[in-house]
Protein backbone atom coordinates (compact mmCIF):
# COMPACT_ATOMS: atom_id res chain seq x y z
CA UNK A 1 0.00 0.00 0.00
CA UNK A 2 2.76 2.90 0.84
CA UNK A 3 4.51 1.49 -2.30
CA UNK A 4 1.60 2.72 -4.33
CA UNK A 5 1.02 5.38 -2.59
CA UNK A 6 4.90 6.85 -3.10
CA UNK A 7 4.70 5.65 -7.01
CA UNK A 8 2.56 8.27 -8.06
CA UNK A 9 5.54 10.86 -7.46
CA UNK A 10 6.66 9.55 -10.92
CA UNK A 11 4.88 8.71 -13.59
CA UNK A 12 6.64 5.98 -15.02
CA UNK A 13 6.94 4.20 -10.79
CA UNK A 14 3.36 4.61 -11.10
CA UNK A 15 3.23 2.72 -14.04
CA UNK A 16 5.00 0.31 -13.13
CA UNK A 17 3.61 -0.21 -9.79
CA UNK A 18 -0.38 -0.02 -11.67
CA UNK A 19 0.96 -2.92 -13.84
CA UNK A 20 1.67 -5.48 -11.32
CA UNK A 21 -0.52 -4.30 -8.75
CA UNK A 22 -4.84 -3.82 -10.43
CA UNK A 23 -6.49 -0.88 -9.19
CA UNK A 24 -9.41 -2.81 -7.61
CA UNK A 25 -6.98 -4.80 -5.62
CA UNK A 26 -4.62 -1.33 -4.34
CA UNK A 27 -8.88 0.18 -3.64
CA UNK A 28 -9.70 -3.32 -1.51
CA UNK A 29 -6.24 -2.15 0.50
CA UNK A 30 -7.47 1.06 1.01
CA UNK A 31 -10.61 0.25 2.01
CA UNK A 32 -8.80 -2.62 4.87
CA UNK A 33 -6.98 0.43 6.09
CA UNK A 34 -10.08 2.07 6.42
CA UNK A 35 -11.62 -0.07 8.46
CA UNK A 36 -8.81 -1.15 10.85
CA UNK A 37 -8.55 3.18 11.87
CA UNK A 38 -5.69 3.95 9.57
CA UNK A 39 -7.15 7.11 8.07
CA UNK A 40 -3.87 8.74 7.54
CA UNK A 41 -3.16 6.22 5.02
CA UNK A 42 -6.34 5.02 3.14
CA UNK A 43 -6.55 8.91 2.84
CA UNK A 44 -3.07 8.74 1.15
CA UNK A 45 -4.14 5.58 -1.06
CA UNK A 46 -7.36 7.56 -1.79
CA UNK A 47 -5.30 10.29 -3.53
CA UNK A 48 -3.21 7.60 -4.88
CA UNK A 49 -6.08 6.48 -6.94
CA UNK A 50 -7.37 9.30 -7.96
CA UNK A 51 -4.09 10.30 -9.13
CA UNK A 52 -3.38 6.91 -11.12
CA UNK A 53 -6.93 7.74 -12.85
CA UNK A 54 -5.81 11.55 -13.45
CA UNK A 55 -2.49 9.51 -15.18
CA UNK A 56 -5.06 7.04 -17.26
CA UNK A 57 -6.56 9.89 -18.54
CA UNK A 58 -3.89 11.95 -19.69
CA UNK A 59 -2.56 9.15 -21.49
CA UNK A 60 -5.47 8.06 -23.09
CA UNK A 61 -5.93 11.49 -24.41
CA UNK A 62 -2.50 11.28 -26.26
CA UNK A 63 -3.26 7.22 -27.28
CA UNK A 64 -5.49 8.97 -29.47
CA UNK A 65 -3.00 9.29 -32.33
CA UNK A 66 -1.90 13.44 -31.24
CA UNK A 67 1.96 11.81 -32.32
CA UNK A 68 3.23 12.85 -28.79
CA UNK A 69 5.62 10.75 -27.18
CA UNK A 70 5.23 10.15 -23.34
CA UNK A 71 8.29 8.57 -22.86
CA UNK A 72 11.45 10.20 -22.00
CA UNK A 73 13.36 7.97 -24.89
CA UNK A 74 11.24 7.79 -26.92
CA UNK A 75 12.18 9.54 -30.34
Amino acid sequence: MRRGVAAVDDVEAAAEFFAAVPLNQFQAAVERCAATGDDDLAGAGRRAIETVRDFRRVANHFRSGRGIPLRRDAK
